[in-house]
């Protein structure tokens, strides 16, 4: 039974390696993808830009023009850099929402409960074909499902809230000047970093709970099966100590024995005698 144990702490082990290497990995991808979704883009207007402006309508030979005006209207086009607010919201919220989701996909695929009780009960059977024929796999099986069933995988648990306003409550429309264009920029990236903040600290939660479920599930089969082994040293002392007092019995009744046969033999030899 101590084989068993080792074998299926070790099998639970693996599954709580794996759930801290992932995570290792998922927080890694966050924290690139950070980069490239504080990458927004300039864009490229155009204004129209009019100049109104008087001009002298009179001529010299007509003098009761003299004086007189008209506006003329002088229209250009010129282009200026921008970035445009909606622009930096829907970075900041395209990857909060893909983010999340990859997380969730990655969190809910760590650990399969089919999974890990398939590979349980592989382990549990290899086991005990291995020497263990004396045991009752059913035995083994039923206790192995009940702490199984006892095991429920946490949820993922992310409270982003409206992320989108960490932006929109700074800046509008279209942001021309060199300055707030880098101000929008840096609310971006603080914003971005929030958010992961939020993601990884979510994914930290779950993966301590997800660790901690494990870690009790493995420790309640390995005392369920230390125990199992205990009462069987139990049984088998006491089977040895009634086998030992058995034996001494026998030892016993083979002196008496021993002892009557010698008794007759020397009535037998004295009545030949007589």
């Amino acid at each position: 039974m101590a084989g068993i144990a080792h074998r299926l702490g070790s099998t639970i082990n693996a599954a709580i390696e794996h759930a801290r290497k992932t995570a290792i990995e998922a927080r890694a991808d966050l924290r690139k993808e950070v980069g490239a979704a504080a990458n927004v883009q300039t864009r490229t207007g155009t204004k129209k830009e009019t100049e109104r402006y008087k001009v002298s309508t009179s001529t010299w030979w007509k003098p009761w023009t003299w004086g007189d005006t008209e506006t003329i209207e002088s229209t250009t086009y010129a282009s200026y850099e921008y970035i445009a607010t909606a622009d930096a919201i829907e970075r900041l919220v395209n990857y909060t929402h893909e983010s999340a989701a990859d997380l969730e996909r990655t969190f809910n695929n760590i650990v399969s409960m089919s999974a890990l009780r398939t590979d349980l009960k592989r382990a549990l059977i290899e086991e005990l074909n291995t020497g263990s024929q004396a045991f009752d796999p059913a035995e083994f099986r039923s206790t192995l499902e009940g702490t199984l069933n006892q095991l429920a995988l946490p949820e993922l648990q992310l409270d982003i809230g409206a992320c989108s306003q960490f932006i929109s409550s700074k800046f509008s429309g279209k942001v021309r000047s060199e300055k707030k264009r880098e101000a929008l920029r840096q609310t971006l990236r603080e914003s971005l970093d929030l958010v992961l903040e939020k993601l990884l600290a979510g994914l930290d939660t779950a993966i301590q709970k997800l660790s901690s479920d494990l870690e009790n599930a493995r420790d309640s089969l390995e005392k369920k099966f230390t125990a199992g082994l205990q009462s069987e040293l139990a049984q088998l002392k006491k089977d040895f100590a009634a086998q030992e007092t058995e034996s001494k019995r026998y030892g016993d009744l083979v002196t008496i024995c021993r002892a009557g046969l010698a008794e007759a033999a020397v009535f037998a030899h004295s009545s030949t005698r007589g």
